[in-house]
């Protein structure tokens, strides 16, 4: 007798959707969005202006089922607050 394999009911994530590509599609946002702050003078602020353009993706691969890309964004953008919020840490601490 041959065990049958468990149905699962998750539904299944459509082709281009994984964590490394979120990561690198998050790194890309905040790459592009490096010399638009620097014009505006913005820069100091990396950690709201990320907001404006993080979220809006975020929420764009979710509604389109690639939850694991989503994942992948938000990991990226984490890294980077993490790392503003270090070198803020640093600027402070020899000022």
């Amino acid at each position: 007798m041959i065990p049958e394999s468990p149905a699962t009911n998750e539904p299944r994530e459509p082709r281009g959707s994984s964590v490394f590509l979120g990561m690198l599609i998050g790194i890309g946002l905040q790459l592009l969005a490096i010399p638009l702050m620097a014009r505006s003078g913005m820069v100091m602020l990396i950690g709201v202006t990320q907001l404006f353009y993080i979220v809006p993706a975020i929420l764009f691969a979710r509604s389109t089922g690639r939850r694991r890309l989503a994942n992948g964004i938000i990991i990226a953008a984490s890294l980077v607050a993490l790392l503003n919020a270090a070198c803020w840490g640093l600027v402070f601490k020899l000022a």
